[in-house]
């Protein structure tokens, strides 16, 4: 199964010899999805977020396939700064494998 992206459909149709020579499949993101970004954003901007063992050992997979893939992304200075909202990630684990 292609790694999943979150992208906008908008944003495939522009780029397909971005996404689809690495594999990366583009779905929307549902409604639950962005409500729990948008609290993580909120709660992390407030300095409330407290992120658990698993969401850094989750982010840290992610991390990971960023930089096994640096070579066929877009230029980022730290991959770091591309963090993947926590809640999506503990309820896609597989994604990671």
């Amino acid at each position: 199964e292609p790694l999943l992206a979150n992208y906008s459909d908008r944003k495939h149709s522009e780029n397909p010899e971005f996404f689809d020579p690495i594999g990366l499949e583009v779905r929307p993101n549902t409604s639950e999805e962005i409500l729990e970004l948008v609290v993580e954003m909120d709660e992390r901007v407030k300095g409330a977020f407290q992120p658990t063992q698993e969401d850094w050992e989750l982010q840290q997979r992610y991390i990971s396939i960023l930089e096994e893939n640096r070579e066929n992304i877009p230029p980022f200075g730290d991959m770091q700064r591309l963090r993947m909202g926590a809640h999506f990630l503990r309820s896609n684990p597989a994604l990671l494998d």
